[in-house]
C-alpha cells in the first residue's frame, strides 16, 4: 500500500496546485502503472473531480525487443485493459 499512498499524496497535491491532467511518467512495470491509476482514481472520488490521465512509458524501436519483459503486443492489450 506504500506505493499507492505515495501516488494519492502526489495526486493530491497536483489537484490542489491546479493540475489540469494527471501524468503516470515512464512505467516500466504494468503493476506499478495499475497502482497509480487505482490511486489516482480513489483521489478522484474522494475529492469530487476528476481529470485526464495520461501514461507515459518507453516502447522499443524494434520489433525484436520486449517491452516491460513480455513481447510489445501482450503489453500493450495489458496497457489498454489495465483498468479494467
Amino acid at each position: 500500500m506504500e506505493l499507492v499512498d505515495a501516488y494519492a499524496e502526489a495526486t493530491k497535491g497536483l489537484i490542489e496546485g491546479g493540475a489540469d491532467l494527471i501524468m503516470i511518467e515512464t512505467i516500466f512495470d504494468t503493476l506499478n502503472a495499475k497502482a497509480a491509476i487505482f490511486a489516482i482514481e480513489t483521489v478522484f472520488e474522494e475529492l469530487g473531480v476528476e481529470l485526464p490521465i495520461m501514461i507515459s512509458a518507453p516502447l522499443p524501436m524494434l520489433p525484436a525487443v520486449r517491452f516491460l519483459g513480455k513481447p510489445l503486443k501482450r503489453s500493450t492489450t495489458r496497457f489498454v485493459t489495465l483498468n479494467h
